[in-house]
């Protein structure tokens, strides 16, 4: 029996043609993280961000069989790099770092992306989903590793909600950023660090 093309893992569609560029991968994942950022997911095609990422269709496709899973790859990837969960053995340094670089990446490419994502999950099941699934708990899973071993070390006390640690600190640079029309800086950064020990401290 002939298994369908969007059924068959990424090695397998990968295997019967040329090898796969992390050159080509890398330009695609840039796009789709640009063009999310102008449009909107629902505003954005495989078609033009092909196009944006100067490669063929074929390209995209081979890699993704719809656009929602490249464009979740695509934030994460981009999250990763720009905002790391660091692990410096100190808590605070490490919030600090954390939420300092989420602080450069909402000015970016990547915050506007965030933005329009999280809008777009509004109103698109499917996509809420993937958000949630995709970028969501993975975050939040390393925080909370992040966290359970400040907990260990004697740092914070063990009853931490990680998801409200989270949301307190982005909330505030979002409130900052879109509702006051303020600029943010890593002053910002270092207060939101100490607003968080000081409520999360043992």
């Amino acid at each position: 029996m002939r298994i369908p093309e969007a059924e068959m893992g990424e090695e397998a569609r990968l295997g019967r043609g040329r090898p796969r560029s992390p050159g080509t991968h890398k330009a695609i994942l840039d796009a789709a993280v640009e063009l999310v950022g102008e449009r909107g997911v629902l505003g954005v095609t495989m078609d033009a961000i092909a196009a944006r990422a100067g490669v063929g269709k074929a390209s995209v496709y081979r890699r993704w069989a719809s656009k929602i899973p490249l464009v979740i790859e695509a934030v994460q990837d981009a999250a990763e790099q720009q905002v790391p969960v660091p692990d410096s053995g100190n808590l605070r340094d490490d919030l600090e770092a954390m939420f300092r670089g989420f602080v450069a990446a909402v000015q970016m490419p990547l915050g506007r992306a965030i933005a329009r994502l999280m809008l777009d999950s509004r109103v698109d099941e499917d996509l809420a989903r993937a958000v949630k699934q995709g970028l969501m708990q993975q975050r939040h899973g390393s925080v909370r590793q992040l966290i359970e071993r400040a907990v260990d070390r004697g740092e914070v006390r063990p009853d931490i909600d990680v998801d409200l640690v989270l949301d307190m600190g982005i909330a505030v640079v979002l409130h900052r950023l879109v509702v006051l029309g303020e600029g943010l800086d890593d002053t910002l950064a270092r207060d939101l660090a100490d607003l968080v020990m000081n409520g999360i401290g043992s």
